[in-house]
């Protein structure tokens, strides 16, 4: 019989306007992939609370909620626990309000920020890709920065 479990995360599109472009923050993880901010919502957080919360320590920067992007889902082996895991991550847009790209030493190796073009050609994951598109259209239409 196969144990699973299920995880719930959240996280940001980490955004700012510079030199009439706009730039996404991303992370660089010790596993050696590029993704959005992101992860586990703790006991009493909101999404938001959390998506604020984990862009801060992953990226060392403030930021401000602008709308709910949605949600992606996705299984995956934690070989650690020796069970399968589904997990849920809630992911906002966020507009860059303070701070310096930092890393936080941990789980995290690198914070740097591309343009969408950049950011989608060294993304890891397709389903973030598509988060991420979500907010470049939303900001376009909105004319949010």
């Amino acid at each position: 019989m196969v144990k699973f479990k299920t995880e719930v995360s959240s996280g940001g599109v980490l955004c700012r306007l510079s030199k009439n472009n706009i730039e996404y923050a991303l992370i660089r993880r010790a596993i050696k992939v590029w993704c959005l901010p992101k992860g586990k919502v703790e006991e009493g957080e909101s999404y938001p609370e959390s998506a604020l919360r984990e862009v801060r320590e992953e990226t060392g920067m403030d930021a401000v909620i602008k709308e709910e992007l949605g949600k992606i889902s996705y299984w995956f082996y934690d070989s650690h626990d020796r069970v399968k895991v589904s997990k849920t991550v809630y992911f906002f847009l966020m507009e860059y309000k303070s701070g310096d790209p930092k890393e936080d030493g941990i789980e995290v190796e690198e914070v740097k920020w591309f343009k969408k073009d950049e950011a989608l050609a060294i993304m890891s994951y397709e389903s973030e890709k598509g988060i991420l598109n979500k907010a470049q259209r939303s900001l376009f239409l909105k004319n949010r920065l």
